[in-house]
């Protein structure tokens, strides 16, 4: 089926609109099962809610509808409602405390 999304940016009041075709249930599982079980920082760091919705949005808005983001339910839950064996909150961490090669020398003083 097909989704139909409607917003208000954090920064508007204007509402937008996108519509987008759903991904099942346990075909989304195993997608985000198999982001998470690869070593790939790229595809770690769209993970995150904002990259993801640039990058897919059909795989966003099926995180939003299926793990039912909104008032108290974060995106991060969200992904631990939809795949609870794996531990979202230090994948998502881990891409974060990353430093670049090129400052992999640099010591903090």
């Amino acid at each position: 089926g097909r989704i139909r999304c409607i917003y208000t940016k954090t920064t508007g009041r204007k509402e937008k609109e996108e519509c987008v075709t759903d991904i099942p249930g346990f075909l989304l599982k195993a997608i985000l099962k198999q982001i998470a079980s690869e070593d790939d920082q790229v595809q770690v760091q769209n993970l995150m809610p904002v990259n993801m919705a640039l990058v897919s949005p059909r795989v966003f808005w099926s995180v939003v509808r299926h793990g039912k983001v909104g008032p108290g339910v974060t995106f991060t839950q969200a992904l631990e409602f939809i795949v609870p064996d794996v531990d979202w909150n230090k994948l998502i961490e881990q891409r974060k405390r990353a430093r670049p090669e090129k400052y992999g020398d640099y010591v903090p003083h």
